[in-house]
């Protein structure tokens, strides 16, 4: 895009995932102006002009802008801007005067001083953080090779030390405007030829490409970063540490041999041993070791050249912070796996000491090797064997562990994985679960993982990823998950997690990366380095964080605590599967919900969960704690409500149910019999005579079950020819309750057979019956002696009449002969007693029989002069 007098790079459009620039780029209109540099985060920024250019316009080609002819010796000059900067290149058709080309740079906001280490130069914040940077260039003459150039400083200072810059004393560069020159040898270069210095942000980039390299974390939490092989074929002894504090590189001393394919051991004193690797052509035998600043050649390296092997330090015991290599190839070309095994010890003379230790059982190369945290154990899986002539390449499945403390035991087996994952360039991961003291086995060509338990023979299944991951890199995040990245699958990363044995996909990775390195670095992990397949290999760098509660997440590893909740929210705490409700976590706290109608009321929520229906549980109705109780009744909760079921026999019959239960007994209380408000005369009501309930039935076919005044009498029927009891098959009611049909007592007769005719002979037996009061008849016989005569006088008589009348009864009294025949007549036992059919002989009782069975009626005796018996009808 054209500002002014400037081209201002823009970007494509990031795919989704996909790195932001880190450095803004804005280019001249004529090659004879300068360029304008500026770190995106700091705002740290220089202009650059190229010593030398002519005043030619820029021309926009396929991502380049192009400066024909521009250089003072006839070099095209090029631009391709980048996400980190800008590569300016210097195209030669021929071979210059000089083989060197200058800069001029104006220091602008925010410079604070200059370093130059490594070939490499750094313009510092006034923090000491490196954010803008020359890589070290090189030239890439006809003939594809490629041969470095040198970085010189001309107007400033700068500072040389190759010790990490963070919180050191910042070197002021005394000037705001410096030369930069880069030369080189022409004499080694055949032309044309192309020049590249680069000019970088330090932020997510190395100061060169690398892949097959190592990252080490030192003690102090910056990242050691050490050789490998760049997009020209070529192999870097350049090394760079990283500060995650800055986000920064910087560039420190280089190592003496260039190498890739090598391993780097942090020593207990913070140092790192580089032992092997490869070079170009050729394995390398000379062992070095970096001590924060500088490279020191160790006394004894190991007996051969070396590579694809490893190496691991002894966390315990006697050889505790020596290093056990194991492994790898030797006799370039004609490779040859071997068993040798070697201890390092950095305690030996000089920088340290080699010594060999129990074999190997098999010749091993492109193995993967963890130390037993704490202790003095070393296991050791998979790879491959090659013998020669062929080559020949056995894949191998078995593993072997060896202790330290106990080398005559050698090297036993640990277990046979049942996979094979190693490749021509390396191992698969492994890696020491912190904590656990289990080992991960994963990736390569192979989707399975395996957990390694030392003292256990034998590995048990870890899960399976959703892609392979040859030549992918892993690193466990400070949450106990493991992260594995990149591969054959490009940019793809998964995540483990360890309650649950399962891979999940996370994020892509923002570039392609294989042959990359993983390193834990806090909360995040640094991958740098590695091949684009297809897109040769990178400087650049990334970092995968956890993410802070209340962000989204689909795995626990994605979260700095470790927590991802089912709503898809990082939380500070597990969020479990509550039974009978939902987990949630919006704000970064997990929130328990119970379903509607469940709660839990004994405070274990997340082991029990919402376990109480409040809705149908009678002890907790409604709310914790709400007992449904009564009396006489079986409690019950529907709808969060308490109910109740009355006992059979029970009732409540005031609507106070829930406060005084079923408290009426329907069985016994004659105000509410068998059901509130069926109220029962206990006086006379055969059903209910003296209680609600009691029966005067005895169960006699035979008896006539009558109550009077709350006492039931069952009165026998005389059996006669008629059947015990006539007076039912004639309709027996009685209304009146005194013992006599109504339609007896409506006719005055008494019919026995139920066929209207009187059946006591002429006589009319029922004079004056009233169906609606009770009548009582009385027959009684008096004797005359010696002229006199007993019969009782009227007024005795109407005496007992009104006695009766008193209590609504109307009596009738006969008198008879002694010599009246007998005929079928009614006997009555006591007034409202049922009357009795017979025929026989009249049954005589004397006046003082029982005349107290009406209500109220007096127990004294009759005093009738005269009276000797009564007979009743």
């Amino acid at each position: 895009m054209r500002d002014g007098a400037m081209l201002r790079p823009q970007m494509a459009r990031a795919r989704a995932g996909s790195a932001a620039p880190v450095a803004r780029v804005a280019l001249p209109q004529l090659a004879s102006d300068p360029f304008q540099f500026v770190d995106a985060a700091s705002g740290l920024s220089v202009d650059v002009r190229l010593d030398g250019a002519r005043p030619v316009a820029a021309q926009v080609a396929r991502g380049y802008v192009i400066y024909p002819s521009a250089h003072a010796s006839g070099a095209h000059l090029l631009h391709r801007p980048i996400a980190d900067g800008t590569e300016d290149y210097l195209a030669f058709d021929t071979r210059p005067a000089q083989s060197e080309v200058s800069y001029g740079i104006a220091l602008r906001t925010g410079v604070a001083g200059l370093r130059l280490v490594a070939n490499t130069l750094e313009l510092l914040d006034k923090s000491g953080a490196p954010r803008l940077r020359v890589s070290p260039p090189y030239i890439v003459g006809a003939d594809g090779k490629s041969h470095n150039a040198t970085i010189a400083l001309a107007g400033c200072a700068a500072d040389t030390n190759p010790a990490a810059p963070w919180g050191r004393k910042i070197t002021a560069p005394g000037a705001d405007r410096c030369t930069v020159k880069i030369a080189w040898n022409s004499d080694e270069v055949t032309y044309p030829a192309l020049l590249d210095p680069r000019w970088s942000a330090t932020a997510n980039s190395m100061n060169a490409p690398r892949a097959e390299h190592s990252a080490t974390r030192l003690n102090n939490g910056t990242v050691l970063v050490v050789g490998g092989i760049n997009p020209s074929i070529s192999v870097t002894a350049t090394a760079d540490i990283y500060d995650p504090g800055s986000n920064s590189f910087a560039a420190t001393a280089s190592m003496a041999n260039a190498r890739f394919g090598h391993t780097a051991t942090l020593l207990p004193n913070g140092d790192v041993l580089v032992v092997g690797g490869q070079a170009t052509p050729g394995y390398i035998q000379k062992t070095e070791r970096y001590n924060g600043a500088t490279w020191l050649q160790t006394d004894a390296d190991p007996p051969q050249a070396l590579t694809l092997h490893t190496a691991s330090r002894i966390e315990g015991g006697a050889q505790v912070g020596k290093v056990l290599v194991v492994g790898g190839t030797i006799n370039y070309p004609n490779d040859s796996s071997i068993t040798q095994v070697l201890l390092f010890d950095p305690a030996g003379a000089g920088p340290g000491t080699f010594s060999a230790v129990a074999s190997l059982p098999i010749a091993l190369e492109a193995h993967s090797q963890v130390s037993e945290g704490g202790g003095s154990r070393v296991v050791v899986a998979g790879g491959f064997t090659r013998t020669e002539p062929g080559p020949t390449d056995t894949f191998q499945t078995g593993s072997y562990v060896y202790d330290a403390n106990n080398d005559a035991a050698g090297w036993t087996f640990a277990g046979d994985t049942g996979t094979t994952r190693g490749s021509s360039d390396g191992g698969a991961p492994m890696l020491r679960l912190a904590g656990s003291g289990k080992v991960l086995f994963m990736g390569g060509n192979a989707q399975n993982t395996q957990l390694y338990t030392f003292g256990v023979v034998g590995w048990a299944a870890a899960g399976s990823t959703n892609f392979t991951h040859a030549f992918g890199a892993a690193a466990q995040l400070a949450n106990g998950s493991v992260l594995l990245t990149g591969g054959d699958n490009d940019n793809v990363a998964e995540l483990w997690d360890p309650s649950s044995l399962t891979w999940t996909q996370t994020d892509n990775l923002l570039g392609h990366r294989g042959d990359h390195t993983a390193t834990a670095v806090g909360a995040t992990v640094l991958l740098t380095g590695g091949t684009q397949f297809g897109a040769g290999t990178t400087n650049s760098a990334e970092l995968y964080t956890t993410t802070a509660t209340g962000t989204g997440c689909v795995a626990n590893g994605e979260c700095t605590t470790g927590f991802c909740a089912a709503s898809g929210v990082c939380c500070n705490n597990a969020c479990p599967v509550l039974i009978n409700g939902t987990a949630s976590c919006a704000t970064g706290t997990c929130v328990d919900t119970c379903n509607a109608g469940y709660t839990n009321c004994d405070g274990t929520l997340a082991t029990n969960g919402c376990n109480v229906n409040t809705a149908g549980d009678p002890t907790h109705c409604g709310a914790c704690g709400t007992v449904c109780s009564g009396v006489n009744d079986t409690p019950s909760c529907g709808g969060g409500a308490c109910t109740s079921v009355c006992n059979p026999g029970f009732a409540n019959c005031n609507g106070t149910l829930t406060a005084n239960g079923c408290n009426v007994n329907t069985n016994t209380d004659p105000n509410n019999c068998h059901g509130c408000g069926v109220v029962v005369n206990t006086s006379n009501d055969p059903n209910n005579c003296g209680a609600c309930g009691h029966s005067c039935n005895d169960g006699n076919a035979c008896t006539h079950d009558v109550c009077n005044s709350g006492v039931c009498f069952n009165v026998n029927l005389t059996a006669c020819a008629n059947g015990c009891d006539a007076t039912v098959a004639c309709g027996f009611a009685d209304t009146d309750g005194d013992g006599l049909n109504d339609t007896w007592e409506s006719h005055q007769y008494i019919d026995l057979n139920c066929n209207g005719i009187n059946d006591v002979g002429t006589d009319t037996p029922l004079p004056g019956a009233n169906p609606l009061k009770p009548n009582v008849y009385v027959k009684y016989d008096y004797m005359q002696t010696g002229g006199h005569t007993h019969q009782p006088s009227t007024a005795a008589i109407n005496a007992v009449i009104a006695a009766y009348a008193a209590h609504n009864t109307i009596l009738t009294m006969y008198t008879v002969s002694d010599s009246l025949t007998e005929h079928a007549v009614v006997s009555l036992s006591a007034p409202g007693a049922l009357p009795q059919p017979c025929s026989g002989p009249r049954r005589r009782q004397p006046l003082h029989a029982q005349g107290g069975s009406l209500p109220g009626l007096p127990r004294a005796r009759l005093s009738l002069r005269g009276v000797l018996s009564l007979q009743h009808l």
